[in-house]
């Protein structure tokens, strides 16, 4: 429904860039170190803002690869500390299958990159897309 809609709101020959995690990827990931969660802590700091983010999740193998991801936010901002949690269902995806979606909603891959350096799509997490709008739908 998003990329129909996408589609509709779009001019002619329009791109549609985006990016997701590479299912390849996230699968052969847990194969190798045998578990099916992840644990990751990030400290950023912007300013006078520090963010921490405790994250995990959960990667599911059935029709499709989904991760149930949690995070908990602690951010200070000077005195103030705001306390934060999301849970997030993800999904990732392989090429292919995006290929079929985009092409019955109107657009054709123009390039596939693995990262925001736009290097060509190997084993990183990332699967970022760059489509064009060829017809409405």
């Amino acid at each position: 429904k998003a990329i129909a809609s996408i589609n509709r709101v779009l001019k002619n020959n329009g791109f549609l860039i985006f990016d997701n995690f590479y299912a390849k990827t996230v699968i052969m990931g847990k194969i190798k170190s045998g578990e099916m969660t992840r644990r990751d802590l990030l400290k950023a700091r912007q300013g006078n803002v520090n963010i921490i983010r405790q994250s995990s999740s959960i990667t599911q193998l059935d029709d499709c690869v989904t991760m149930v991801w949690t995070a908990n936010y602690t951010i200070k901002d000077g005195k103030k500390i705001i306390k934060k949690h999301e849970t997030s269902t993800i999904r990732a995806f392989f090429p292919s299958e995006l290929n079929t979606i985009l092409k019955y909603n109107g657009f054709k891959i123009i390039d596939k990159y693995g990262d925001y350096k736009l290097s060509k799509l190997k084993n990183q997490i990332n699967l970022i897309i760059v489509a064009k709008k060829v017809k409405n739908i």
